[in-house]
Parts: C-alpha cells; sequence; structure tokens
C-alpha cells in the first residue's frame, strides 16, 4: 500500500497544569460519486464538439456549487495527471476556494477513477489498487481532522472504494464484472480489516442478482456491503425503481448514452459498521439520492417535464450536460473528539530523545506518583505498540523497548493515570 502525507501538526508545551479531556462533538461528511462520461477524454463518439472539456467544466461548476462535497469520487476521468488537475484547479478549487486536494493517478487504460477531499476535514492516508482485466479498481483511506484541535491521534479513518465496472449486457460482460468484484474482494480480506468501507462506483450491473452483486451483499462474506437506499431488485427498465435510477440523463445518442432514465448502473455502499456507526463513522438516515432523480422521468431525458422540484433549472440543465449519469450523493455523521477542559492535575515535563534505537528513552518529571501509557502509532494511525509506565514523583528516565519496529517515522503518545497526555514525532 501506497502511504501519503498523513502527518502531526501538534507540538504540546513541554509542561501542563491541567489535563486534556475531550469533548464530543460531530462533523458532517458529504460525499457525491459520479461518472463524467469521457472527461478530457475525445474519441471518435466522443468529440471535442459534442463533449467540450470547457462546457462540461462550467456545468460540473454549477453542479458542485450547487451542492459542494468533502468526498467527491468518479469515474471516466481521462488517465493523466494533468486531467485531474484540471478538475481539481477549474471545477473544485474555485470561487474563494482552494481547500480540496486529490489523490495519485492509478489507472492501466484511457479512463481512470480519482478521489477529491476537502482537506479543512479530512486527510489521505493511503492508498491501494487491484488490477483487474478491465480497469483497476482503486482504495483510499481517508482520516477526519477534528475540528477546534490539531491533535490527530486515535482520529477516525474511512475507506473508499471506487470501481467502474465492464459494461455491457452480456452474459461475458456480467461474469467480467463478477471475476473484477471477487479479484477485490479477495485482496481486501489479505490486506484489510472490516470497518468504516464505502464502495462507490457505476457497477454497470442490470439487477441485485447479478453475480457481482450478490458477491458485495452476500451474508457470508468478510466484506458484506448494504445498500443505503434498500432498493434491491431488478432495476434495469422498471419503474418501480425510477426514484434510484442514475442513467441515462438523454433520450438520444451520441456522446451520451440514449435511452432516457432507466438503469441504476451508479452506488455507494457501505459495511455495517457505516450503517451502525460502530466505529464512529454513520450513514445519515434517509441522505441517499441521486442528484436531480425526481421519480417522474422514467425513460425520459432529464430536461422533459415534470419540473424536478428543489433543483434550479441551471441545476437541472448542468447535470444534462455534464454526464449521461446522475452524481449519487450521501452524508455521513463523524463523532469527533475535540476541545478541551482545564482541570487541576499534574504537573510535568518531558522529552523524547530522538532518533530512537532499540529504545525509546522517555525523560519526564511528575509532581504526583502515578502510572502511565505510552503507544505508538504509524503514520497510517495503526497502534503499533503499548506499554505501562510507572512513574514517581519528581524525575523518571523511561525506556520503553521498540521490539522489531521497523525504521522509519512514528507518532507517540503518552496519557497519564489523571487523563492528560501528550504526543510527537518519534524517528527510529
Amino acid at each position: 500500500m501506497q502511504e501519503t502525507e498523513f502527518y502531526e501538526k501538534n507540538k504540546f508545551p513541554s509542561s501542563f497544569s491541567f489535563a486534556v479531556s475531550y469533548i464530543h462533538a460531530q462533523d458532517t461528511l458529504n460525499m457525491i460519486h459520479y461518472n463524467l462520461l469521457h472527461y478530457n477524454n475525445f474519441t471518435s463518439y466522443c468529440t471535442t464538439y459534442n463533449n467540450p472539456l470547457d462546457e462540461k467544466n462550467e456545468s460540473l461548476r454549477v453542479i458542485l456549487n450547487f451542492n459542494r462535497p468533502d468526498i467527491f469520487t468518479v469515474n471516466e476521468l481521462q488517465c493523466s495527471a494533468t486531467s485531474a488537475d484540471i478538475l481539481l484547479e477549474e471545477v473544485l478549487n474555485n470561487q474563494d476556494i482552494a481547500s480540496y486536494a486529490r489523490a495519485a493517478m492509478s489507472c492501466n487504460g484511457y479512463l481512470s477513477n480519482m478521489i477529491y477531499y476537502n482537506t479543512q476535514k479530512l486527510g489521505l492516508a493511503g492508498q491501494d489498487a487491484v488490477q483487474t482485466n478491465v480497469r483497476v479498481i482503486d482504495i483510499y483511506k481517508l482520516y477526519h481532522k477534528p475540528s477546534g484541535t490539531d491533535l490527530i491521534i486515535d482520529t477516525v479513518f474511512l475507506h473508499v472504494i471506487v470501481a467502474h465496472l465492464k459494461s455491457g449486457n452480456s452474459g461475458p460482460d456480467a461474469a467480467e464484472r463478477a471475476d473484477e468484484v471477487q479479484k477485490l474482494l479477495d485482496h481486501m480480506e489479505v490486506n484489510y480489516q472490516s470497518g468504516n468501507f464505502l464502495f462507490a462506483g457505476d457497477y454497470n450491473v442490470y439487477s441485485s442478482s447479478e453475480e457481482a452483486f450478490k458477491k458485495l451483499i452476500d451474508p457470508g462474506s468478510a466484506f458484506r456491503f448494504y445498500d443505503p437506499a434498500d432498493m434491491i431488485g431488478n432495476w434495469h427498465n422498471n419503474a418501480f425503481f425510477a426514484p434510484v435510477h442514475t442513467q441515462s440523463t438523454h433520450t438520444s445518442g451520441g456522446c451520451p448514452s440514449g435511452g432516457g432514465m432507466d438503469d441504476r448502473f451508479d452506488f455507494i455502499l457501505a459495511t455495517a459498521d457505516i450503517l451502525q456507526g460502530t466505529k464512529d463513522v454513520k450513514y445519515l438516515a434517509g441522505s441517499y439520492h441521486a442528484i436531480g432523480q425526481d421519480g417522474e422521468h422514467f425513460n425520459k431525458s432529464l430536461l422533459d417535464p415534470p419540473t424536478i422540484p428543489g433543483i434550479p433549472l441551471e441545476v437541472v440543465e448542468a447535470l444534462y450536460t455534464a454526464s449521461d449519469h446522475l452524481p449519487v450523493n450521501l452524508q455521513l455523521i463523524v463523532e469527533e473528539e475535540t476541545g478541551w477542559e482545564e482541570q487541576a492535575v499534574t504537573r510535568y515535563n518531558y522529552i523524547l530523545i530522538n532518533p530512537v534505537r532499540e529504545q525509546a528513552e522517555l525523560l519526564i518529571s511528575v509532581d504526583i506518583s502515578q502510572q502511565a501509557e505510552f503507544a505508538v502509532f504509524d503514520l497510517t494511525g495503526r497502534k503499533l505498540l503499548n506499554k505501562k509506565l510507572s512513574l514517581e514523583k519528581g524525575s523518571n528516565r523511561s525506556r520503553i523497548s521498540l521490539g522489531t519496529l521497523p525504521q522509519g517515522a512514528y507518532i507517540f503518545h503518552c496519557r497519564l493515570e489523571d487523563g492528560s497526555g501528550f504526543s510527537g514525532k518519534m524517528i527510529r
């Protein structure tokens, strides 16, 4: 796994006369997934005439200014860092907004996936890619930045998987989609533990009975996914599922597919941990929807009557122009620990001698004898080591064995018995 940009900003002063007591709060994350329909990628059927980049960018600016995401995942981005940066700088970071960043490019064809995220709320802890016979499936690991403090220890992590599965309605196409999903699940079972996972993408599935989708919702899977919309069934050309259809916004073809709104190709699925909020990230019930979908445009163009309620006409027109898919949207609630309460507790001074070798040497002076816990985290926030310390009143020199911890950069955190604590960077 490629790890990127997770780091600590906090530098505690060397003396405290109060304890850090965390105040629980909530933050909301808005997520959108969107198939961008050959973004800056031109073919014999998607040309600069019928899919011009400038017009697409203007439409995307209208859509994303109407519904501003903290997490924006995409399919059908032309596979180049230049195209990824155009979308970042000309669409997301506009109108005095400069808070978005992106992951590294990963693809094995002419179209790619990408994740963009609001750096005021989120950071990228790492990314991973699963190779298939068709396209890469990307796995991004985000971490939440608690508001009101720069302390990022024991923070909340969220994995976002982005895939664009094989298109087509033939038996071999469906079999290829199933193979792609199986490769993903096999990779996850070896390399990940269950937790906060979202799976966003253009699945190109026609019903929940397709093998690819059955694998994702299999109760026996170590990584079982659920549909937040709870609309499982035969979606293709079925008016009952019109409220969740995402393709096509057009009735006639060209670059966009035709046929009107009659397929549910685009999804954001979630693990049980997210639906139940057991690991500090919870799906906001009722928030899942396709932007621009009113359930009244079955087999119609998005521009056909009736008028879509609650969405300005310019946004509807932008959705029509930008892609033949509708973006899928949901909200997440993050339980965070933030804020400070002051209590008259232990005074202490400390020094951790860097770099460390076989042992970390912690010099700490306390005015009350007590127990402490010393933990070491890697730069993704995973706890690697945990030791108990017995501190006597006055000066203490604690040597903590690091065992087989490899060379590199780490974060240490020491919490005293009375609740106070401090953190910093450790180099081995």
